[in-house]
């Protein structure tokens, strides 16, 4: 693991973790440096424990015992030419989320930006709301 001043990084093999505490929220993201291998769109698939997650539109929405609520959307990815990919969240269980992105002639490297941000009406004290583990199955193939 890698601090310097708000941003954190975790490397793991295949892929940079990072989160970067900003105005907008508490960044989560991720960048490859190459494609995994497998077919069709690029997944990153991550475990969820301490909360619920339900997919609203076009974020996804933490709810955990204390009925606190935090927003995990706005996922921008970018390829290495700075070309916009288009991504999108999936909930395929109650402890799984999805980040899929149309990598299809994308260059790598490619950052992966979610950003997780409080709900109205919610107040977040410390940072025990729930967990997102690393990242599992990259490419979506098992």
């Amino acid at each position: 693991m890698i601090a310097d001043e708000s941003r954190v990084e975790i490397h793991r093999p295949g892929l940079v973790e990072w989160y970067v505490n900003s105005p907008a929220g508490l960044e989560q993201g991720f960048t490859l440096d190459e494609r995994p291998a497998g077919d069709g769109p690029l997944v990153v698939e991550l475990a969820v424990a301490g909360a619920r997650p339900a997919l609203r539109g076009d974020a996804i929405v933490f709810e955990s015992e204390g009925q606190r609520r935090l927003r995990y959307g706005e996922p921008v990815a970018i390829d290495a030419d700075g070309d916009p990919l288009a991504a999108r969240l999936e909930v395929p269980s109650g402890e799984r989320l999805r980040i899929v992105v149309d990598d299809a002639g994308a260059t790598y490297p490619l950052v992966i930006d979610p950003v997780i941000t409080v709900t109205a009406g919610t107040r977040l004290e410390g940072a025990s709301f729930g967990s997102v583990a690393s990242a599992g199955d990259v490419n979506g193939d098992g």
